[in-house]
């Protein structure tokens, strides 16, 4: 059930499966533009497959992920490189202390690479809000959509239409269920008591200044129910 385990094993399905046909469908005869079509076709591939699950645990899209995955992607592979590096050299002082050095550049490089890509302007599209279902339906419509293109049969596209339609359905039920009504929401965090009270897409929070500090438990406890209820306008009291 760990969101890393099941976002690791999609884009790996994904990259095997989807990367090489979209690979050949342009062949590239300088070097450099091959190696960016290749890094482009590996980016595609993994968000096809793992997009559904980061809108309905993140509720957001990167909108710039195939600029931004051009240095993540060779990133990762000099950090796991390092790494393994790190590890196997570990018995020597001197030649580890380099090697963690260079590792932890590489990692700041590329988190630096990742804010400013970021901090663009409309770099996400953000408070998504899908639920397990709806993430399931769209991890259908993508697999049935691949089929046509892979065993080139048209009646799969049928398939992808329907579950599109459940698609927009589930989306027009959550609406009417938690957007439009008024409602008061405990929320049940360790150490800490909130109550919030969404009505026309605004938000009134009561808790203490303590919670509202921590922004990693506000973003994992109660920015999906705000999401989930259409909220444009937040007031904490």
């Amino acid at each position: 059930m760990s969101v890393g385990f099941q976002l690791s094993y999609l884009a790996v399905l994904g990259i095997v499966y989807v990367q090489a046909p979209l690979y050949r469908l342009w062949e590239i005869d300088n070097a450099f533009g091959d190696w960016v079509w290749k890094i482009t076709t590996v980016s595609i591939a993994a968000q096809l497959a793992t997009f559904a699950l980061g809108l309905l645990y993140f509720h957001q899209f990167p909108v710039y992920f195939l600029f931004s995955n051009l240095f993540v992607i060779p990133g990762a592979f000099v950090i796991l490189l390092l790494g393994i590096g790190l590890l196997i050299f570990s018995f020597w002082s001197v030649l580890a202390a380099g090697i963690g050095k260079l590792l932890s550049l590489a990692i700041y490089i590329v988190n630096q690479g990742v804010f400013f890509i970021e901090g663009l302007p409309f770099s996400l599209l953000s408070d998504i809000y899908i639920n397990t279902l709806q993430s399931w339906l769209l991890i259908g419509v993508v697999v049935l959509i691949l089929l046509v293109f892979d065993v080139k049969k048209f009646q799969f596209m049928y398939g992808a239409f329907v579950l599109s339609i459940g698609f927009f359905f589930a989306q027009h039920v959550n609406h009417r269920s938690y957007v439009k009504p008024a409602s008061l929401s405990v929320y049940s965090i360790n150490g800490y008591g909130a109550v919030d009270f969404i009505q026309n897409s605004r938000s009134y929070l009561f808790t203490d200044s303590a919670l509202l500090s921590d922004e990693d438990r506000v973003r994992f406890h109660i920015r999906p129910n705000r999401v989930r209820s259409g909220v444009r306008k937040r007031q904490s009291l």
